[in-house]
């Protein structure tokens, strides 16, 4: 999905599109469309992303970064096979409907 590959369900763009200002709007234009996943606390991507890239079977890779023990043990916490509730999961994919990899 074009919009994972660019970094869309993080808490921020990817690095490499500081360096293109149409791909780097493109990228905040779409994380303020899921700003409805920041329902929980800590308020963060993190968990509405591994649980939506966890239990997807198109996802054959989920790669997620820690600073410290206890986000380590949250984001452990959060591989426990429940995905997004079904609603959030279709709002989601409803944005990436036709989408190419690359724009």
């Amino acid at each position: 999905m074009w919009g994972l590959l660019m970094g869309i369900l993080a808490d921020a763009p990817a690095p490499f599109l500081h360096n293109s200002g149409s791909l780097l709007d493109e990228a905040e234009r779409r994380m303020k469309e899921i700003s409805f996943l920041r329902n929980k606390e800590p308020k963060g991507l993190a968990e509405p992303a591994m649980r939506f890239s966890l239990v997807n079977p198109d996802i054959h890779i989920t790669l997620t970064g820690t600073t410290s023990i206890r986000t380590l043990k949250r984001n452990a916490f959060y591989c426990d096979g429940i995905g997004l509730g079904e609603e959030e999961e279709q709002r989601v994919l409803s944005l990436f409907t036709g989408m190419p990899l690359f724009p």
